[in-house]
């Protein structure tokens, strides 16, 4: 009955997580523009790495669950109803069901009723040591959502980064071209009234050629780094996607110590706590086996009856074959 539960809220779990899509349908044939932070906001929103992390925590809490409600007593009942047509009816029917003697035809009816339940009252700690693991285990799941919104965040901003590289570079070999065409049309019209030799002319056209390929290729990588950007923002194809410059970056001159910046990382970083809740959990997984070492209590009770027709009422035969029945197992 308890895991027919879990798996109920597991279920449920997932059907309240189908808000989490992967791409937004709503951005498709829009044109949007985005800074930075709205970049990282919708990736930490929309990732679909990010989002499978965090099924994966709805269904590590759901474990937890499942684990604590090992302590708790099972309960279980259970309904047999049976009716037979048999040509010797008019015989004894035992508490199995079975006509005995006589003859004749007709029907019987016969059922058995019982509820049971048990509790464990010790495994070795076994119960206890889970309920302590799958705790870590929402932690550690808890921690991996961090981890992967840290990545995706470096990811971006480099990718941003990159493509703000990119403008620049665009607006430096714009000029670039600008220049030599304007020295490639007044060379032209020294050519053109004979006061330069047509080489001089010809290295100047080549320059203007070779600035406007190098043009060609600074769009071309803008174009590829924002295909990059908006891949790790699960963008829609079709959308005109674009970021805003800012108008400044404010950077830091201080650099901080070596030794510093790396207990800072030891201390903050998800991963490096991720891997010592692995430690411990690992830990909890020696423990649990050790546990099949030693005994286990249960103690279990259940209440049972049974009705055959022709035996008398069905109410006085429930209370006569009412019993009770307690027990331990070690």
């Amino acid at each position: 009955m308890r895991c027919k539960r879990v798996h109920i809220l597991l279920i449920l779990s997932l059907f309240c997580c189908l808000k989490l899509h992967a791409q937004d349908s709503t951005l498709v044939g829009k044109t949007i523009r985005w800074d930075l932070e709205q970049c990282i906001a919708y990736a930490k929103k929309n990732n679909i790495q990010i989002n499978s992390l965090r099924l994966s925590q709805l269904t590590s809490q759901q474990e937890y669950l499942l684990a604590k409600a090992a302590r708790l007593p099972s309960l279980s009942a259970s309904a047999t109803q049976n009716f037979e047509h048999s040509k010797s009816n008019s015989g004894r029917v035992d508490a199995n069901g079975n006509i005995i003697g006589g003859g004749g035809s007709g029907f019987a009816a016969f059922g058995s009723y019982g509820v049971n339940s048990s509790v464990t009252l010790y495994n070795g700690n076994y119960i206890n040591n889970t309920i302590l693991q799958k705790n870590l285990a929402v932690q550690s799941a808890n921690l991996s959502i961090l981890q992967q919104e840290n990545d995706i965040t470096l990811q971006i901003t480099q990718a941003y980064l990159t493509i703000l590289l990119d403008k620049e570079n665009i607006i430096f070999d714009t000029d670039q071209f600008n220049t030599s065409k304007a020295q490639v049309d007044l060379e032209q019209k020294r050519y053109n009234v004979g006061s330069v030799a047509r080489s001089a002319l010809i290295q100047l056209q080549a320059q203007q050629a070779t600035d406007q390929y190098t043009l060609v290729n600074a769009r071309n990588a803008e174009r590829g780094d924002k295909l990059t950007l908006k891949e790790l923002l699960v963008l829609p194809s079709d959308l005109d996607f674009d970021i805003m410059r800012p108008d400044t970056i404010v950077h830091s001159d201080s650099v901080t110590a070596f030794h510093e910046t790396e207990q800072i990382a030891l201390n903050t970083r998800p991963e490096v706590k991720n891997g010592e809740l692995g430690v411990k959990i690992a830990q909890y997984d020696v423990d649990k086996a050790r546990a099949g070492y030693k005994p286990t209590l249960t103690a279990g009770a259940s209440l049972n009856s049974n009705y055959v027709s022709g035996n008398g009422s069905f109410p006085t035969q429930l209370n006569n074959n009412f019993n009770q029945q307690v027990g331990l197992t070690l």
